[in-house]
């Protein structure tokens, strides 16, 4: 799987990261949690991946998805800013969301 972040994207992921010398994944996520619906795309900054999730190729900071959430997607995706808050996930044949959030779990 590879996802292209545009320059946007990637600048605002970066602020939201910050400067420092702890370890941070951006996770892509397919969120079931209190959304009442089959699922929604989300992005999270973690501080580690787990045994379940992949690696996955982009051009900006280390990249997860959970590799049984991985169907969902497909093998090459964007990501771009929409707004001030939030992300657009799509690909060449559809668009998964205009809104995606960006939610801070490091611990």
């Amino acid at each position: 799987m590879y996802i292209h972040l545009t320059d946007e994207a990637r600048e605002a992921i970066s602020e939201r990261i910050g400067t420092g010398s702890t370890t941070c994944y951006l996770k892509l996520v397919y969120d079931t949690e209190g959304c009442g619906c089959n699922g929604l795309p989300a992005l999270h900054l973690v501080s580690a991946i787990e045994d379940t999730d992949i690696l996955v190729d982009s051009n900006g900071p280390p990249m997860a998805t959970d590799k049984a959430r991985s169907i969902f997607f497909e093998e090459r995706m964007k990501i771009d800013l929409n707004g001030a808050t939030s992300f657009k996930l799509s690909s060449d044949s559809q668009i998964y969301s205009s809104n995606v959030k960006l939610v801070d779990r490091r611990a």
